[in-house]
């Protein structure tokens, strides 16, 4: 599933696979597996122009998105308030 320069970027995920691979109930079961010299795709997905791997980085968009969805939950909390009563005791 993975090409070889992304499992270079990955040596202990590939140190893994290849041990998993050579263990013989794996090889008696699945006979021989060997690794895709061109990566795969799940059928009907295409390829994305960005290869960002990094899942929770700060992309700009989310971190924007995030500011006007604050900023709208306090307009609403505040709106929201009723004023309280003066209570003189």
């Amino acid at each position: 599933m993975f090409s070889p320069a992304e499992r270079k970027s990955l040596p202990n995920l590939t140190k893994w696979v290849e041990a998993f691979a050579a263990h013989s109930a794996v090889k008696k079961r699945f006979g021989a597996i060997k690794l895709c010299k061109v990566a795969l795709l799940p059928e009907g997905v295409e390829e994305e122009a960005d290869d960002d791997l990094d899942l929770f980085a700060d992309d700009g968009d989310d971190a924007d998105a995030a500011k006007k969805a604050a900023a709208a939950a306090k307009e609403k909390a505040k709106a929201g308030k009723k004023p309280k009563k003066v209570v003189i005791a």
